[in-house]
């Protein structure tokens, strides 16, 4: 059971991850969180989020039998047509060890971790 605490709301949460221990699943997730993810959230919670085009949402379904978090779409936007991962709360923040980790030295390690310090995830 992992043990991460955000100080942002100061609550801790308790959360059974279990992680692949491939280590070709775990780089195909942080490759589709490298190349199409974001690091986001509202005024109320943090978030995470992948996009696909919609006659590709294979990749998304990979992810949430992977890491949880749910799909919505497709979506219709400004002609941008797209399925959307998300993953919030208590499943997000037992990831952050595992993001920890994988993510590699790029623009979305930076990206993570003003993410990381913006919500006070420790």
């Amino acid at each position: 059971m992992l043990h991460v605490k955000c100080v942002h709301v100061e609550t801790y949460y308790w959360y059974n991850c279990s992680m692949s221990t491939d280590q070709f699943t775990n780089g195909y997730v942080i490759g589709l969180i490298v190349g199409a993810g974001t690091f986001t959230g509202d005024r109320f919670r943090a978030t995470l989020e992948v996009k696909q085009h919609e006659n590709n949402p294979e990749p998304l379904k990979t992810i949430r039998e992977e890491l949880g978090g749910t799909i919505y779409g497709p979506y219709n936007h400004a002609n941008r047509h797209y399925f959307l991962w998300r993953i919030t709360g208590r499943q997000l923040f037992a990831l952050v060890p595992f993001l920890d980790k994988w993510l590699p030295e790029c623009q979305k390690r930076r990206q993570y971790e003003e993410w990381k310090s913006k919500w006070g995830i420790v």
